[in-house]
C-alpha cells in the first residue's frame, strides 16, 4: 500500500482540516524542493538528502516512498521522482474515501 492511511487520518484528527491542508501544501513544495536539492546532491549529501525527504514524507503516511528513502543505496532520482508522482496520485484520488471510512469507524 502506497500510503499509510491510518497516519494520514491520525495527523487529521490531530490537526483540523484547514491545517491539514496547509500541511499537504507545505509538504508538497518542500519535497519538489528537496527532490530538486537531491537532484544535485553530491555523494557525500546523498544520505542527508534522503533522510529529509524521508522525513517528510513519514508525516503523510508516503509508505512506498519512505520505504525507497530508506535503502541502504542512493536511488535514482527518476526513481524518487516517480514514487513521489506516483504516491501523489494515490493520497488525491483516495484521500476522501479514506476519511470517509475513518468518520464512519468513529461514529
Amino acid at each position: 500500500m502506497a500510503i499509510d492511511w491510518m497516519r494520514v487520518r491520525e495527523l487529521y484528527e490531530e490537526i483540523g482540516p484547514n491545517d491539514f491542508d496547509e500541511v499537504v501544501d507545505l509538504f508538497l513544495v518542500e519535497t519538489s524542493q528537496l527532490l530538486a536539492d537531491y537532484r544535485s546532491a553530491s555523494v557525500a549529501e546523498i544520505p542527508a538528502a534522503l533522510h529529509a525527504l524521508r522525513g517528510s514524507a513519514m508525516n503523510l503516511g508516503f509508505r512506498d516512498f519512505v520505504a525507497l528513502c530508506a535503502e541502504g543505496s542512493a536511488p535514482e532520482e527518476a526513481e524518487l521522482q516517480d514514487c513521489f508522482e506516483t504516491s501523489c496520485q494515490v493520497f488525491r484520488e483516495q484521500f476522501s474515501c479514506a476519511l470517509s471510512g475513518a468518520a464512519q469507524t468513529s461514529l
